[in-house]
């Protein structure tokens, strides 16, 4: 974080006292002119992505928005968010659990603020390693239990088309890293999770 990240998120707070949570501008520790986040962002096909990430630092991100979908990489949250929004879902364990926590959110109609002000700078699968077969198993089938959980049946045949480019795209990627097998077993812990989504009534 840099040293004055609290009080510029302080001073987010003040200027809008509505906002549920604050998100900072997010730039990557090994190239600090490179937006790591500024915030989350889910498609109508179901991925999720880190707005801005890999892109030059600009004027593109340096206006103060609203936004449902806070990145957990630099967040402060209302203690009563988390009253209204339930916890982070420890299913998750890692990847897309804050996007799942925005759609709570934002279901429940809790918007935040982006600050570009509070500025801090992200190193990136520092625990492990980038494009990981692990990485690939959990991003793919949270994607799809993300699916499960809040695409009721009318959405995801509304948008199947835009679900299946989604992620057809997504398995290209993956597999041009070379992670087939961390793809498949992404599949299926998703359909898997998704199916017991279903059953539980969670979507």
């Amino acid at each position: 974080l840099e040293a004055n990240w609290l009080l510029q998120i302080e001073a987010a707070i003040e200027q809008t006292p509505q906002a549920w949570f604050v998100c900072g501008k997010t730039l990557q520790f090994a190239a600090r002119e490179r937006i790591d986040g500024a915030g989350d962002a889910i498609c109508q096909g179901g991925t999720s992505l880190r707005l801005g990430n890999g892109r030059a630092d600009g004027d593109t991100f340096n206006a103060v928005r609203a936004t449902f979908f806070p990145s957990a990489t630099a967040t402060a949250f209302r203690r009563t968010f988390f009253e209204k929004a339930d916890l982070f879902d420890e299913t998750f364990f890692a990847y897309l659990e804050d996007v799942d926590l925005g759609l709570r959110g934002a279901l429940a109609g809790l918007a935040g603020v982006y600050a570009p002000a509070a500025r801090s700078y992200h190193h990136g699968s520092a625990t492990g390693q980038a494009w990981s077969a692990d990485m690939v198993r959990w991003i793919t089938g949270h994607q799809l239990f993300l699916l499960a959980k809040f695409f009721p049946s009318e959405l995801l045949l509304r948008n199947s088309w835009n679900i299946l480019a989604a992620q057809g795209l997504w398995a290209g990627l993956a597999l041009s890293r070379g992670q087939r097998l961390g793809w498949l077993r992404g599949l299926a812990l998703g359909l898997r999770r998704a199916r017991r989504a279903r059953l539980d009534g969670k979507a």
